[in-house]
């Protein structure tokens, strides 16, 4: 799957991208696992994170969770591949389970041609992860995203300004403008983060300027932390126990092109009823 193919989808219904996959009490995120579940419940874009090992390995993994996902102490960071080949994640009650770290090229072998793939933490390795796109043939079926600077932006110019990419925005930067016109980067969405419905990031005109543009709306439902509000109050949360056209319709409404969300079934299904 490309990029392009999502357009088709978009012009029915808002994409849904899956945080980390779809988990479940045994399912722990971040696993091969986990993002088939997500696929059989109907995301169309799989998130996932990267860490990379003391010898350069990357293995799909969000990083500085190793206690509560793996029960170990010290960071991958600091381990060889080797070992971490051997690790199991635990479950919700963290009991061992045999779901096992994936390396990013189990990952892309696993997700190729099935779904789009989001990379976070791209700005850690980028020429790495670019490489390894390459060999996989996989260069315009993700979407790899950073927050503004110089550096990253320079990177991607520099290895591969046509991969797609998505600018990570927490308040508006006067910079935006002149990268918006920049065609050497095929800026294809921004993520919009934001504590108020209020914010001048996702007014309705600047939502109208980023649709001329061609520019997709990507906003996060999930709670990853509840005191760093990244959605106001639009959250998985209050939609799955709460009143879901006020806030999964909310964001429809407003126009985000994509929803990332930790609830794919309940999420497709409100999507499909609406």
């Amino acid at each position: 799957m490309k990029f392009s193919d999502l357009i088709e989808i978009r012009k029915n219904r808002p994409l849904i991208a899956a945080h980390r996959g779809a988990i479940g009490v045994n399912v722990p995120c971040n696993t091969l696992e986990a993002f088939q579940v997500a696929l059989n419940q109907g995301a169309d874009i799989i998130e996932l994170d990267i860490t990379k090992s003391i010898d350069g390995e990357l293995f799909v993994f969000h990083p500085y969770m190793d206690f509560p996902h793996l029960g170990k102490l010290l960071p991958m960071q600091l381990k060889h591949s080797s070992v971490i080949k051997k690790y199991c994640y635990r479950n919700v009650d963290f009991v061992k389970t045999p779901y096992k770290v994936s390396t990013f090229d189990e990952a892309l072998d696993f997700l190729k041609s099935k779904c789009i793939i989001n990379i976070d933490k791209f700005w850690s390795c980028p020429e790495i992860i670019v490489n390894k796109l390459k060999r996989h043939d996989m260069l315009d079926a993700v979407i790899v995203k950073s927050y503004f600077n110089n550096k990253t932006i320079s990177t991607i110019k520099e290895l591969c300004p046509n991969i797609p990419y998505m600018l990570m925005m927490r308040q508006y930067i006067p910079e935006v403008e002149s990268l918006l016109k920049n065609k050497d980067i095929n800026l294809i969405a921004e993520e919009l983060i934001f504590n108020s419905i209020e914010s001048d990031l996702i007014s309705e005109p600047r939502i109208d300027f980023l649709h001329r543009n061609d520019i997709y709306a990507w906003c996060n439902s999930i709670v990853y932390n509840y005191k760093d509000v990244i959605a106001a109050d639009k959250t998985d949360d209050r939609s799955v126990v709460g009143n879901q056209e006020n806030t999964w319709g909310w964001l429809v409404n407003r126009g985000f092109d994509i929803i990332q969300t930790d609830w794919v079934r309940e999420l497709s299904l409100y999507l499909k009823n609406k």
